[in-house]
């Protein structure tokens, strides 16, 4: 489980080597964004995958962002 505070600057652009699997647990108005893609809300519930060296950010909401990540062998 990964916990984000929102008083955190987090639009940090990642890309990781394998594919993963983030489903929100908790948090509110926190947005992900792949490269060339609009941002989109997260809500508790979603889950977003994110195939492997995909250049992706998440953008700072209210709250605190909680998040399960699940990384898989390509």
């Amino acid at each position: 489980m990964v916990v984000i505070f929102s008083g955190n600057e987090y639009a940090k652009v990642r890309r990781d080597k394998n594919t993963r699997t983030v489903e929100v647990l908790s948090g509110v108005d926190w947005k992900f964004q792949r490269d060339n893609e609009l941002p989109f809300v997260m809500k508790v519930g979603d889950t977003i995958n994110i195939e492997k060296m995909t250049y992706h950010r998440i953008h700072k909401g209210q709250d605190k962002l909680v998040i399960e990540i699940q990384e898989h062998e390509d």
